[in-house]
């Protein structure tokens, strides 16, 4: 079984016609849409889950840039990755990453990352850490 990322979905489209267009490449054992929590609205992406590889692959390169609704959509592979644990000193027994062990490479954002520490952060404000403060870039002259 492959499950498929397909996002960038115009928020109109539903999960019945994302699962009959998959279904025209092979066997859809589920197609889903992810909904906000407070409004019902489509996010703008969702999950096939095809019991082919092989259909699943061909799907993939067949929808991939397809124009849906009004919209390009973006079909690839969910694959899940694990991501690396850092060391731990094995006579203790408790673990410094509170991370989850796997992600889904189509979930990772550059809004967020993974600190030396373990833990997740918000890109924006690990950004900031790193910025100068604004006296500094004004000490340091008008083309720094």
């Amino acid at each position: 079984m492959t499950r498929i990322y397909v996002g960038n979905l115009n928020r109109l489209t539903t999960a019945d016609q994302i699962h009959r267009l998959f279904q025209k490449h092979g066997s859809v054992r589920k197609a889903g849409l992810l909904r906000d929590t407070e409004t019902g609205v489509s996010r703008g992406f969702g999950y096939v889950l095809m019991g082919d590889d092989l259909q699943a692959t061909a799907a993939i390169l067949k929808l991939h840039h397809m124009r849906i609704d009004g919209s390009v959509i973006v079909v690839k592979n969910a694959l899940r990755t694990q991501l690396p644990l850092p060391n731990v000193n094995p006579s203790s027994r408790r673990r410094t990453c509170s991370a989850a062990r796997f992600i889904s490479t189509t979930r990772q954002s550059p809004s967020l990352m993974i600190t030396p520490a373990g833990t997740w952060s918000s890109a924006r404000s690990a950004a900031a850490d790193f910025q100068p403060s604004r006296e500094a870039r004004h000490a340091a002259g008008p083309h720094s």
